[in-house]
């Protein structure tokens, strides 16, 4: 392979020509090794000016500078930070921190970004995959895409082969649910020890959202006229939703309270919070 990239071979151009300079001989093709590539030997002078503009380029481009690890994945961090929500940001760093970790351990990490192979990847996710779960090999492995995907597309790189990658088959663990009998005691205990905390969870029960849905209502979100809730929601910019019955009865009047305060403070409702 070293003769033939010496020779003027390009795996990105047509060899056309050089190939029929070379192997132009019917008896080179016979041998295990052309007679015309044999060490010392005179490259045949058939289309000579074509075989030195392609050694030209094969030694531009060997010659072209490649990337380190390091600036890789420095630059993918940089440009992540503005296309990626806060949440989903920070868990992106952390499981792309991780595989910086172990390539620094495994001393691959002053290489060349195209040292990285798929082998080196698939050897990365196994790891995770026997320290952890399925699920986060399969989340590992959507993020380090993401970050070869982004490379790819700054040409960086040549090709995105993590997303190449399998997705292994995860089995969710099922929580254990309280009885009715627990769920009452539970509801008990919070009205009269922390109706805070019991109001929170109806806003789950009654509303269908999620615990960081609620965190992020403020008394501007809350129609109580209109009986509207707009949430910040994980698949949609905004979501509206009626306000059940059984919440409206036990929300405070929020006409005095500050718009941009949450509408679940740290201890009450509406409550000055100095929190994301």
């Amino acid at each position: 392979m070293l003769q033939l990239l010496q020779y003027g071979f390009n795996p990105y151009e047509d060899n056309s020509a050089l190939e029929g300079s070379i192997f132009a001989d019917e008896k080179s093709k016979t041998t295990n090794i052309p007679t015309s590539l044999q060490k010392d030997q005179q490259l045949p002078t058939i289309n000579q000016q074509v075989v030195e503009n392609q050694k030209v380029s094969v030694s531009s481009e060997i010659a072209e500078p490649s990337t380190i690890i390091k600036e890789a994945i420095l630059l993918t961090l940089e440009l992540k930070v503005d296309m990626m929500n806060k949440n989903s940001f920070v868990q992106y760093k952390s499981r792309i921190g991780l595989f910086e970790k172990w390539l620094k351990e495994k001393e691959y990490y002053k290489e060349s970004i195209i040292f990285i192979t798929k082998k080196i990847v698939i050897d990365y996710l196994n790891e995770v995959l026997i320290k952890t779960s399925a699920r986060n090999r399969n989340n590992s492995r959507t993020d380090i895409a993401s970050m070869f995907q982004l490379l790819e597309d700054n040409e960086i790189i040549l090709d995105n082969f993590v997303k190449k990658i399998s997705v292994l088959k995860s089995v969710p663990k099922r929580n254990k649910t309280y009885s009715q009998k627990l769920e009452k005691e539970i509801y008990k205990h919070l009205e009269k020890v922390d109706s805070h905390l019991f109001l929170f969870i109806k806003f789950i029960s009654y509303s269908i959202l999620r615990p960081i849905e609620i965190c992020r209502l403020k008394i501007e979100d809350v129609e109580l006229q209109d009986k509207k809730l707009y949430i910040k929601a994980k698949n949609k910019p905004v979501q509206i939703k009626i306000i059940p019955e059984i919440l409206l009865n036990d929300l405070p009047d929020l006409s005095k309270k500050d718009p941009k305060a949450f509408l679940f403070g740290r201890y009450e409702i509406g409550e000055e919070w100095d929190a994301e």
